[in-house]
C-alpha cells in the first residue's frame, strides 16, 4: 500500500510511511487468499479496514466447513466458493464491496471539502490581521506557539488517560501503530479551541512572538493546564475538566455513562 512497485526494493518497502501518504490505504483493499500461506496477509489487510476473502474448491465438500473457521477466528470477512462467474457468490460479495469503497471515498471527499471551508473560515477570523493565515504544523507564527500549545494539551489528556485506567494508545479515530498518542488525540479534540483562544490573547498582550519561541513565550504556554473550563455548571482548571472527561470516558466503556463529559463552552 506504499505505492512499491518491486518486492525486491526491501529500503523503500520497509521504510517507515505516514498512513495519509500511503497511496493504497488498507481500506480500500480487497485480499483474495485460496491457501494456509494467504493467512497472514488476509488478517493484516481486515485488522486495518480492508477486506479479505477466502476460496475454496466448490469440488470439496469439506471445504467450505474448514474455511469458516477463517470467519469464526476473525481472520477474513467472507469466505466464498471459487466460482468467478457473472453472479456467482464471489462476484456478488466483490462487486458490492467496490460500491462501498466507492460510496466512503465520496463521503471522505465531501466531509474534506466541508471541513477545509470551515477550516479557512475558523482561522481567518481568530488571526484576521494575518493575511492568508492558514494553520499548518510548520507554517508561520503563530503556528509554533499553538503546536506548542497542542502539545500540552495532550500531555495533560494523556495524563487524564492514564490515571483513569485507559491506554492513550488505543484510538477511536486516531489510528496509527507509531503514534502512542492515538485517544489523546481524539479526547483533545473539543479542547483545541481553548489553546487557539489563549494564543490570541497573548499575542494581543504581547504581540507578535519571534518565530522561534523563547522562554518567555513557552513560561505564558504553560499556564495552559490552568485556563477555567466549565463542566455541568461547575468551573475548575482545565486539568481538572481533562480529569472529568477521561473519568467519564472509561465509565462509557465499562457502560456506566452514555455521553463523555466535556466543557459546555
Amino acid at each position: 500500500n506504499k505505492g512499491v512497485e518491486s518486492v525486491y526494493d526491501t529500503r523503500m518497502v520497509n521504510q517507515y510511511m505516514e498512513e495519509n501518504r500511503r497511496p493504497v490505504p488498507f481500506k480500500r483493499m480487497i485480499y483474495v487468499g485460496d491457501g494456509m500461506t494467504d493467512i497472514p496477509c488476509m488478517k493484516l489487510v481486515k485488522n486495518y479496514g480492508g477486506h479479505s476473502i477466502a476460496v475454496y474448491n466448490p469440488d470439496d465438500k469439506n471445504k467450505r466447513k474448514e474455511m469458516n473457521t477463517l470467519i469464526r477466528d476473525n481472520r477474513v470477512n467472507f469466505v466464498c466458493a471459487a466460482d468467478y462467474s457473472a453472479g456467482s457468490e464471489i462476484d456478488t460479495v466483490v462487486k458490492s464491496i467496490i460500491d462501498k469503497i466507492a460510496a466512503d471515498l465520496r463521503l471522505e471527499q465531501l466531509e474534506a471539502d466541508l471541513e477545509a471551508r470551515a477550516a479557512a473560515y475558523y482561522w481567518k477570523n481568530m488571526f484576521p490581521d494575518i493575511p492568508d493565515f492558514t494553520r499548518s504544523r510548520d507554517g508561520v507564527c503563530p503556528n509554533n506557539l499553538l503546536n506548542y500549545g497542542y502539545a500540552i494539551l495532550r500531555a495533560v489528556v494523556a495524563r487524564g488517560l492514564v490515571g483513569s485506567g485507559l491506554l492513550p494508545t488505543l484510538g477511536i479515530h486516531h489510528h496509527n501503530r507509531y503514534n502512542a498518542y492515538c485517544l489523546a488525540d481524539d479526547i483533545m479534540e473539543p479542547y483545541r479551541p481553548y489553546v487557539d483562544e489563549y494564543v490570541v490573547q497573548i499575542i494581543g498582550r504581547l504581540a507578535m512572538p519571534p518565530e522561534d519561541v523563547t522562554k518567555a513565550w513557552k513560561a505564558e504556554l504553560l499556564l495552559i493546564p490552568t485556563l477555567d473550563v466549565v463542566i455541568g455548571g461547575k468551573k475548575s482548571p482545565l486539568m481538572v475538566g481533562v480529569t472529568q472527561t477521561t473519568a467519564s470516558l472509561y465509565k462509557c466503556f465499562s457502560r456506566e455513562l452514555r455521553k463523555v463529559l466535556y466543557p459546555e463552552k
